[in-house]
């Protein structure tokens, strides 16, 4: 029989770099410091299939949040940005038990997000593709 699982995973990166300005096919560096920082919190669900003689698959679906923020000491406050995405992501993956209360995985997930005109291209993509390897606990 297999077993409904549950994750929720939050990290945060965090860059320094400078302001640009883009106009046409070019960019201009402005040479004003700044940070920028994205958090992505994710809550999935999912299904474990049966252990047997293979590894034991994993598909889950959820919701993700992702926070940017770029900030820069010398900009007028309405210069820093501070946005927030939210949309869906996919989960599959295999959980191969080394032992009873440890098992290693390998997933990949699909993430699809709404436009943010704020934040830069980049991080306005409608989808995006992750791959991980991961050790977690398992469950007898």
């Amino acid at each position: 029989m297999g077993q409904f699982v549950a994750e929720v995973g939050a990290s945060r990166a965090e860059m320094t770099g400078e302001r640009a300005f883009h106009s046409g096919d070019q960019n201009f560096r402005l040479g004003i410091p700044l940070t920028a920082t994205i958090t992505p919190v994710e809550v999935t669900g999912g299904y474990r299939f049966p252990y047997g003689s293979t590894p034991a698959a994993i598909v889950a679906a959820g919701v993700v949040s992702y926070g940017y923020t770029e900030t820069s000491d010398f900009a007028d406050p309405s210069e820093n940005v501070d946005t927030r995405q939210s949309g869906f992501v996919l989960n599959g993956g295999f959980e191969f038990r080394l032992h009873r209360w440890v098992g290693a995985s390998a997933d990949g997930a699909v993430l699809a997000t709404s436009r943010a005109s704020s934040a830069p291209a980049a991080f306005r993509s409608r989808s995006a593709r992750t791959t991980s390897a991961a050790s977690r606990r398992a469950s007898s």
